[in-house]
């Protein structure tokens, strides 16, 4: 196909909706945000006191059990750490999409890999302690892999519609400059 046939079939389409670039911007931006569903808003809210409490517990638990930090052995220190962390991390996580009042889509899955990071963690401490590898454990890293492969899956999902999206806001872009070449000769 030669260059005037392209610019003639290019020419020929139908013209885009002048607000198509605004709806194509607004749902990009749901891509990477959306506002939180009616039933998420309790729930957040709902795990926002059991996470602190457990943070409360944790720590404390962990500074009365050993009097100073010298005494805690080295694989608990390591966990007692990742635990209040984690937790930290959670807490701010879930204050954040209540305030915002949306859930930001990328940051969700960091619960994921915590929890892939924490299993990997206990079953490496068992092994290193001498401690026996439980079904349990082998169970838990099962579940937390198969979710871990399924936020994977989400995410791609999620970059390809943006990537989709992108596309489409280029191509309407380009269509405005045609037309007003055209309308410019």
């Amino acid at each position: 196909m030669r260059n005037s046939e392209f610019r003639n079939e290019v020419l020929g389409l139908d013209p885009y909706p002048e607000d198509l670039k605004e709806r194509i911007r607004e749902r990009i931006i749901h891509t990477r945000e959306r506002p939180l569903k009616a039933w998420e808003r309790p729930f957040l809210a709902f795990w926002c006191m059991p996470v602190g409490l457990v943070l409360l517990g944790v720590a404390t638990w962990g500074f009365t059990r050993y009097d100073t930090v010298s005494h805690i052995p080295g694989h608990k220190f390591a966990g007692l750490a990742f635990c209040l962390l984690f937790g930290c991390g959670l807490l701010v996580f879930c204050s954040m999409s209540l305030k915002k009042g949306a859930l930001r889509l990328r940051s969700t899955s960091f619960a994921v890999y915590a929890a892939l990071g924490f299993v990997l963690f206990w079953i490496c401490t068992a092994m290193i302690t001498g401690r026996h590898v439980t079904s349990g454990d082998v169970a838990g890293l099962i579940v937390v892999s198969v979710c871990v492969i399924c936020t994977r899956i989400e995410s791609s999902e999620l970059h390809l519609r943006e990537r989709v999206l992108r596309n489409e806001l280029a191509l309407a872009e380009l269509s405005e400059l045609v037309r007003k070449g055209n309308e410019n000769e």
